[in-house]
């Protein structure tokens, strides 16, 4: 497939059609988001981290929080593991929390304390992706980019592609084409929540064709009027009892109690969550899961959130000159 052909067959008038009407939109029903309009790269890099795999409301209130606990690159940095996990709570994917922690310290030891703009600095701080660089460079620095969330996606390939369930159907590489062609000059920082916003309240997983501004030119409409049938986007699983479940009942617990070294044994923990045989087993690999992915510490039978408190140290990871805000 030749992406520039397939771009360049969508009609002038209908790019300008899509722009105007989602601009009006965004002026009465769009969300402000905290990050939108004041180029901080620090809120947009969080902003970015928060979004990853995350529902709209959830990301506010992730965001809100890791804000007010840490309003400065500096005080991310300069906080324990455990301190980065207790703002973090029970948002989801801790993991984020983690790689968010080490990137501001990077930020701090080789980028002079500020989150860089150029795509190839950006890409190999830990946990930032494609999608992460976009927002980064969209909200913190003002350039004009495109960046490509499940949102985005469902949007431009029920549009342009006629593809019921884009995540599972559409060409991602055209999916961006498309995104790159229809971005308004100057107003990427407007467009993208725009367009998010518009894919999390309307061109929904089970879309509101009867309310959509886009329905008299979007090629999936003709497919959904018939009454199709939309398949799911990814098999829905049970939560309780899963890996997830038991991985989030752990971080609480150690959350909870500030994970002091004094706090638990490992055993004890353990217990304190089942007494199901079966079920301590799948816990005991959970937690050396857990650790691997410096979550946890443990240490002989003793376990806590985050580094641990005497072979870490609280700022091992950053240079022994602390940053101080200016």
């Amino acid at each position: 497939m030749n992406l520039q052909s397939e771009v360049e067959k969508i009609p002038k008038k209908n790019i300008r059609l899509i722009q105007k009407l989602l601009m009006e939109w965004a002026q009465e029903y769009q969300t402000p988001f905290p990050w939108q309009d004041n180029l901080n790269p620090y809120y947009a890099l969080v902003a970015g981290v928060c979004a990853q795999q995350t529902q709209m409301s959830r990301i506010l209130e992730i965001f809100d929080r890791w804000i007010v606990a840490f309003p400065t690159i500096a005080k991310a940095a300069n906080a324990s593991r455990a301190e980065v996990l207790t703002v973090w709570g029970n948002a989801g994917y801790p993991r984020r929390a983690v790689n968010l922690h080490k990137t501001l310290q990077i930020c701090i030891n080789d980028h002079a304390g500020i989150i860089p703009c150029d795509e190839e600095s950006l890409i190999q701080l830990p946990g930032v992706g494609p999608f992460t660089t976009a927002i980064i460079q969209i909200f913190g620095y003002g350039m004009d980019k495109t960046a490509i969330d499940t949102n985005i996606t469902r949007i431009y390939g029920r549009l342009f592609c006629g593809d019921l369930q884009p995540i599972n159907e559409s060409d991602p590489k055209l999916i961006q084409a498309i995104a790159t062609q229809l971005l308004p000059t100057k107003k990427a920082h407007i467009w993208n929540p725009t367009l998010m916003d518009f894919g999390a309240t309307i061109c929904t997983a089970k879309p509101k064709c009867n309310i959509c501004i886009l329905k008299k030119i979007c090629l999936a409409r003709p497919k959904l009027d018939s009454g199709v049938t939309l398949l799911p986007t990814k098999k829905s699983k049970t939560f309780k009892n899963s890996n997830r479940y038991w991985r989030g009942k752990i971080l609480k617990i150690l959350r909870e109690k500030n994970s002091g070294f004094e706090n638990f044994n490992r055993e004890n923990l353990i217990e304190s969550l089942s007494k199901d045989l079966d079920t301590q087993v799948k816990l005991n690999k959970l937690i050396d899961d857990l650790a691997k992915e410096e979550l946890i510490w443990l240490y002989k039978n003793y376990i806590g959130l985050g580094d641990h408190p005497i072979s870490n140290n609280k700022h091992s990871n950053i240079s022994h000159n602390k940053y101080v805000d200016s």
